[in-house]
């Protein structure tokens, strides 16, 4: 993964490891996380994957979107917040149930 893009930042806390991998562009960014312990839980889903995020740029952007996709039916999950690792953002399920994380 290193030749695909540039190892950006790592970092272990919680008992959990991220990797942020970004772009030649650098319009993108890809962050891995691994949490040892969480194959087999029932709670977790299966498809390989636990969540997908999506900037969108600034909070009043991430709370705007939230309000459109509530007025569409959409599921929310979580209400705009600041988390714990700096992020402020809102988490939509898709179609599949997925979790999908709307940052900025």
């Amino acid at each position: 993964m290193r030749r695909g893009g540039r190892l950006y930042e790592s970092a272990t806390r919680r008992g959990f490891t991220s990797y942020f991998l970004t772009f030649p562009t650098g319009s993108a960014r890809l962050k891995l996380m691994s949490l040892p312990g969480l194959a087999g839980r029932a709670d977790v889903p299966a498809v390989g994957y636990v969540h997908l995020a999506v900037s969108v740029g600034s909070e009043s952007a991430v709370e705007a979107l939230t309000a459109q996709m509530r007025a569409d039916g959409i599921r929310v999950r979580s209400e705009p917040r600041q988390t714990g690792d700096g992020y402020f953002e809102a988490v939509v399920e898709d179609p599949d149930g997925n979790s999908v994380e709307i940052t900025a």
